[in-house]
């Protein structure tokens, strides 16, 4: 990047977004898997990518296309454990390490409020590989995402049931992002399509799904605000998200992906047929993933700053004109707080956690 100015002009392409507050928050540690047997062996290539405030584990699978490298990145593991430190991580995720046993470790930290489901500030975690004798035959996932003329190759680990799924189940939303000096920021560009058809080969492990309307980092889906900040060399983030009553019975685990598209093969444009009007609420609770949720969680403390549940009502002392004023939060203490984020300073606030 270019550190006098933050031109996006001068970087090189990010292969993979990983959408704040919705995928990740704190990424950690990535390990390529290579070499790897049995179950494992269909991942070989694949990183595996510690999260360390969301609990889980992420997975990355890259390819070039037209000389540029783009990739899908998956939620792999289901995030924290319980209070008991069952089904899931015990702390959070930080780094990863192939042991000479074949099984991977996971160490795990906390700090302040960004792992608050547990409490625990510390673990050591091993991931055992299971023989494949162990893995459910019923289990499946998406394996692998390809750009392909029109949209995207999906692969599975396992044949798909006939029938299961349709283009009716699946919801593909994209945006693009600006460059930006401040923690976090907002999507550009959101729009919502609908998928055209989804198509299986006869071994029905792999499936093509034509999208109208995609968009890429070609010159022509350039945009730009006024203050000149442009989405050059970003591209675009795919979102496809799978009905997750049919997902559970044909795909299981994967119910969605995101995939960073810097360069598309063919296809058509979006005509009025091919987008869906994004709601209000839909619009709304983007803005905060992509904005607030850096800070502020809804039922959890955040990084240094309030949970959003049970706000409005809630006794606030403020600095104001350098003295102290116990304040109760109401509708209008918010807009301004939004809108005005500097006129008054929060002191450590109470019911953080």
């Amino acid at each position: 990047v270019d550190s006098n100015t933050g031109s996006p002009d001068n970087q090189t392409p990010a292969t993979v977004h990983l959408p704040q507050g919705i995928v990740a928050r704190s990424p950690a540690q990535p390990i390529v898997l290579r070499n790897e047997t049995g179950v494992l062996a269909p991942y070989n290539g694949q990183i595996l990518l510690c999260e360390f405030t969301s609990g889980r584990l992420l997975r990355v699978f890259s390819e070039q296309v037209e000389g540029v490298w783009q990739g899908v990145v998956f939620q792999h593991s289901g995030g924290p454990a319980d209070k008991s430190g069952n089904g899931g991580f015990t702390a959070g995720p930080n780094r990863i390490e192939k042991g000479p046993d074949g099984n991977y470790y996971i160490g795990q930290i906390g700090a302040g409020n960004l792992w608050t489901y547990n409490q625990t500030n510390y673990g050591l975690q091993r991931l055992r590989v299971k023989s494949p004798e162990e893995v459910p035959s019923d289990f499946n996932e998406i394996l692998a995402v390809r750009v392909v003329e029109g949209g995207f190759e999906l692969e599975f680990l396992q044949p798909v049931p006939a029938s299961s799924i349709s283009p009716k189940d699946i919801q593909i939303t994209q945006w693009t992002y600006f460059p930006t000096f401040k923690y976090g920021g907002s999507n550009k560009g959101t729009i919502k399509l609908k998928p055209q058809s989804l198509t299986f080969d006869k071994t029905r492990r792999k499936a093509t799904l034509i999208v109208n309307g995609l968009k890429d980092g070609s010159p022509e889906y350039l945009i730009s605000d006024k203050s000149g900040a442009t989405n050059a060399n970003t591209g675009y983030l795919v979102h496809v998200k799978f009905d997750p009553k049919k997902a559970n019975k044909s795909l299981l685990h994967t119910k969605e992906f995101w995939y960073t598209l810097h360069r598309k093969i063919g296809g058509k444009k979006a005509g009025k047929n091919d987008t869906i009007k994004l709601t209000q609420k839909e619009l709304s609770h983007q803005r905060y993933q992509s904005l607030c949720l850096a800070c502020h969680l809804e039922r959890d403390g955040g990084w240094a700053a309030p949970k959003l549940e049970g706000i409005l009502g809630r006794k606030q002392t403020v600095l104001r004109a350098g003295k102290k004023v116990e304040v109760t939060v109401d509708r209008d203490y918010l807009v301004n707080a939004i809108l005005n984020p500097d006129s008054e300073k929060t002191l450590p606030f109470k019911d953080a956690v």
